[in-house]
């Protein structure tokens, strides 16, 4: 029996994201994995928990690139061998944001099952 306690699927994702806090503050880091509800990535300082920021990332898609803007919640920072591990929230999603992130799901999904 598994512990997943995760709400939907997590897929892999090496792409640049950009967060933003109030007042512009920015932080580069780097997404680990992607699901409809949220994201996993490495950033380049800790962000604590419960903190609200604004996402922009660069969905790759078979033919366009579609750039998610969406604001999140950090739900958890931890570090691992001086990585930030930051768990983030999607607070804000449109429904055609979502489209796009279960396309790409699907075209990775398909992908790894042809892998095989």
């Amino acid at each position: 029996m598994s512990d997943e306690k995760r709400k939907a699927p997590r897929f892999r994702i090496h792409r640049m994201i950009e967060i933003q806090f109030p007042k512009e503050t920015f932080i580069l880091s780097e997404g680990i994995n992607l699901s409809e509800s949220g994201l996993l990535c490495i950033t380049e300082k800790r962000i604590e928990p419960y903190t609200k920021i604004f996402i922009m990332l660069e969905i790759p898609l078979r033919h366009e690139t579609f750039t998610l803007k969406t604001d999140g919640v950090v739900i958890r920072s931890e570090e691992i061998d001086g990585e930030h591990y930051t768990g983030i929230d999607f607070t804000s999603l449109f429904d055609s944001e979502r489209l796009k992130i279960q396309e790409y799901l699907k075209e990775k999904t398909a992908a790894e099952s042809s892998a095989d």
